[in-house]
């Protein structure tokens, strides 16, 4: 496929916005064949393995009054109070096991790692930025080994960056959970076949496990107390599977449920009273949660499914709510009940089994937080025309926005997320400028004249919209700077030249843009008032659409230098340029997130043009739209 040509204005809105744009496939030089990985390899972390020895302290067994009860059927009651912060789990939806996050809600489902490996078991760390997880990744046969896997514990932030090996013990390590100071984990170890388990402290700073209860028996799914004083863990001591608690150095082990089933993965309620577990009616399918009080008193059956699978309870981090998964869908699903086990209510419904819920600490502070709040617009020729379309940051529930001219491009969001600047085709010798709501809403022209105005950008305080314009059966445009309120316009760059593509810096003091101006088409940057003109790149390929990183640092790009187009990055002062994307389809039109974290970019490498979505440094390549038509032009909604 020839996916590199010379970028010529007529070409670069009526093929990118129009239905020309099936040209992209025969013009120009030939692609090379760089395959993009899916993800970064992380840095490999091996700690020490130590022999597996541990004393048991004395059980004293507390004897509890077992009163199961009926769970509440849903009702119509108002809904039930939702938890801040994000849900982390993982899912087998794209065919391996990867982690995802979402919205309490279920909505915004996104993943975070992308490898071809099973990724499980998530756990916040207690600030909401790190999460712990076991993968098979180092196995020799990843994804086939079950059950013979051999597992390790990873570290990664909670954007999916920076994946590291936090074990590699002679068996597998599963089931990470953190200490409420941050300082430690504790995790299950033992052999590959899980004949045996054992009970481990991880302590971050030197990374060397210990062993905390290790002996002839099965010890797993250890949970520490909000306080850290204690220890919740499930284990066969007393011949089925039972709830114990101990003291945090493995002191005073006592009993504290035995449902006559086998119980399973203890979760501490934030104020340290309760337990929620699941038990298990061997060889049945019917799995119940309960909770109890950690005395052992008023045992209660939540969910009281026959034949239904439900476990893994988690709390959210204020008590009011316990998610979990569960086969009631005849899928497994993420599931979400009051602490009574009213209103359960599905979050998740995917093809895909989804697993392992955990909500998101709330304690986490603004700048350390996901951001996946917000919208995404985008061009797409789904219905036949291109039409402006919004869709969530996670791909879901595109909305058509325009319908009512001939062909509409290049959406731009005004800094508060309220409105859209757009081009609307109205004829082959006329393109205007427009402005609607965010909803699609009483939209307005913006630009006369008969020109061919394109490519709008809205500056950082909202008072002006920068366009470039020019006759369309012309090669020379100017970038042009007018009020949102209309008016008259005013040329920036007046140069016998094709400028284009112009982007305002997160400071409203400069504008970079395209320019064919010395001969090849390259970035430059200028004052805001169109003065101090300077190039930022001088390579033989073509640069095009320029876009400011929010900090102001960096300048994401696509260029053909590589062969093909690739998305690009540098500094705002053009030093320290990097090839983010390399692969052998063209990728077009990077865009950031209002966060930084990540870049939407357009690309043909699963056929047609679709929109996609990376991490700011190239990795966790994912794709956003699915659809028979071209999507492409995405530009993330800011964040009041």
């Amino acid at each position: 496929m020839n996916t590199s040509m010379k970028m010529q204005p007529k070409w670069l809105y009526t093929v990118l916005s129009i239905a020309i744009i099936l040209l992209l496939v025969g013009c120009g030089k030939a692609a090379t064949s760089t395959p993009l990985p899916s993800a970064t390899e992380p840095p490999v972390t091996t700690a020490n393995p130590v022999p597996a020895t541990a004393t048991l302290a004395a059980v004293t067994e507390l004897s509890p009054t077992v009163t199961p009860t009926s769970s509440p059927a849903p009702t119509s009651l108002p809904p039930a109070q939702t938890s801040a912060g994000l849900v982390v789990f993982y899912s087998e939806r794209d065919g391996d096991a990867d982690i995802y996050l979402m919205n309490p809600d279920g909505s915004q489902q996104r993943p975070i790692t992308a490898n071809e490996v099973d990724d499980m078991a998530p756990s916040w760390s207690p600030d909401g930025k790190l999460i712990a997880f076991e993968s098979d990744r180092d196995d020799p046969n990843p994804r086939a080994c079950f059950p013979s896997c051999n597992y390790n514990l990873y570290l990664m932030n909670a954007d999916g960056s920076d994946q590291r090996r936090l074990t590699d013990l002679p068996g597998a390590e599963w089931h990470a959970n953190w200490s409420p100071d941050g300082k430690s984990l504790l995790f299950t170890a033992g052999d590959i076949g899980y004949q045996s388990m054992g009970i481990y402290l991880l302590y971050l700073e030197n990374r060397e496990p210990q062993p905390l209860l290790v002996d002839e028996f099965e010890n797993d799914a250890a949970d520490w107390s909000p306080d850290g004083t204690q220890i919740a863990f499930s284990s066969n001591r007393e011949g089925g599977r039972d709830i114990f608690i101990m003291n945090a150095d493995g002191s005073d082990m006592r009993k504290v449920v035995d449902t006559g089933l086998d119980d399973y993965f203890p979760d501490w309620s934030p104020d340290g009273t309760q337990l929620a577990f699941f038990a298990a009616d061997w060889p049945s399918t019917r799995q119940d949660i309960y909770t109890v009080i950690i005395d052992g008193s008023n045992l209660v059956n939540l969910t009281n499914t026959p034949n239904i699978v439900d476990e893994d309870p988690t709390w959210s981090p204020d008590g009011s709510q316990i998610i979990f998964q569960t086969d009631r869908d005849r899928n497994f699903e993420i599931y979400m009940m009051n602490p009574d086990g009213s209103q359960p209510e599905n979050l998740t419904s995917h093809p895909g089994r989804d697993y392992w819920p955990e909500w998101q600490p709330t304690e986490v502070t603004a700048d350390s937080a996901i951001q996946v709040q917000g919208k995404i617009a985008f061009v797409s020729m789904r219905d036949g025309n291109g039409e402006i379309y919004v869709m969530n940051i996670d791909g879901s529930d595109p909305q058509r926005l325009t319908n009512y001219r001939q062909w509409d491009g290049f959406p731009d969001w005004s800094p508060d997320g309220s409105q859209i600047a757009y081009y609307s085709y109205l004829s082959s010798e006329h393109w205007v400028i427009m402005i609607m709501n965010a909803d699609g809403s009483h939209p307005r022209q913006l630009t006369e004249g008969e020109s061919c105005d394109g490519a709008p950008h809205w500056s950082p305080d909202g008072a002006w919209i920068t366009y470039d314009s020019g006759s369309c059966n012309g090669d020379l445009r100017d970038i042009f700077i007018i009020s949102v309120e209309g008016g008259e316009a005013r040329n920036l760059s007046n140069n016998p030249a094709d400028d284009m593509l112009a982007a305002w810096s997160p400071d409203s003091s400069q504008i970079v843009f395209t320019s064919n101006r010395d001969g090849n088409y390259e970035l430059y940057i200028m004052d805001a008032d169109g003065n101090n003109v300077r190039r930022l790149t001088n390579d033989p390929a073509e640069e095009h659409a320029p876009a400011w990183s929010p900090d102001g640092s960096q300048i994401a790009f696509y260029s053909n230098r590589d062969g093909n187009e690739e998305i690009y990055v540098m500094n705002a002062d053009g030093s320290n340029t990097r090839n983010l994307t390399k692969h052998e389809a063209a990728d077009w039109f990077p865009r950031w997130s209002p966060d930084g974290r990540q870049i939407t970019f357009s690309s043909r490498r699963d056929g047609n043009l679709e929109i996609y979505v990376m991490n700011a440094d190239g990795s966790d390549v994912r794709r956003l739209t699915d659809s028979a038509g071209d999507d492409f032009n995405s530009v993330w909604q800011p964040q009041s």
